[in-house]
């Protein structure tokens, strides 16, 4: 059964952590959706590029998806931050212990919902002081804590969307992905266990 991902997107996402986990992970054979906050209309993102998704968040079967991915965003963060419906979603998800990745600036997402207090993340570096209150922090790329993934920003993006690939697929598929798509000198580049 081909495994299902959700990336939730708001406007103000960054958008290369948006396009770049879509576009990697659907060529690893997963089911992903962009769902939006804000409803089916098209999403202007941090870089004032539109983007349709597939499905507003509020018709979102929540038991549907192994992983969620969260792109990060200096305003579409603190946007996913005053949604109730996203922490609703990434609570119960984290009860069933499922795959969450946050890059950039979403890690906050986590903190404002309370998920995996104690676990070592990163982040975009302008919210390290504020994670480091609650979980502990470290300076790498990607940082995998049991069910979540999380990661720097735009630059990291690529061993980001690997290690959630490598994770759902295993690492051959991955690998192979990655060949087609000249992205093997990021796999498992910096990634802290």
């Amino acid at each position: 059964m081909t495994k299902k991902v959700l990336l939730i997107m708001t406007a103000g996402s960054e958008t290369v952590e948006i396009v770049a986990p879509v576009d990697t992970l659907r060529s690893c054979g997963l089911d992903v959706t962009i769902a939006s906050i804000e409803g089916e209309e098209a999403v202007k993102t941090a870089e004032r590029i539109l983007i349709l998704p597939d499905v507003s968040l509020k018709n979102v079967d929540k038991d549907a998806y192994d992983a969620i991915v969260l792109p990060g965003g200096t305003s579409g963060s603190p946007n996913m931050c005053k949604s109730e419906l996203v922490g609703e979603i990434l609570r119960h998800h984290h009860s069933k212990g499922k795959l969450i990745g946050a890059i950039c600036m979403a890690p906050t997402v986590l903190l404002k919902n309370e998920i995996g207090i104690g676990r070592k993340v990163t982040s975009y570096p302008k919210s390290k002081e504020v994670l480091a209150e609650k979980y502990e922090f470290i300076e790498a790329p990607v940082v995998q804590d049991g069910n979540i993934v999380t990661s720097r920003g735009p630059g990291t993006v690529w061993q980001f969307t690997l290690k959630i690939a490598e994770i759902l697929v295993g690492i051959e598929e991955t690998r192979r992905v990655a060949e087609v798509n000249l992205l093997t000198e990021f796999l498992d580049k910096n990634v802290f266990k």
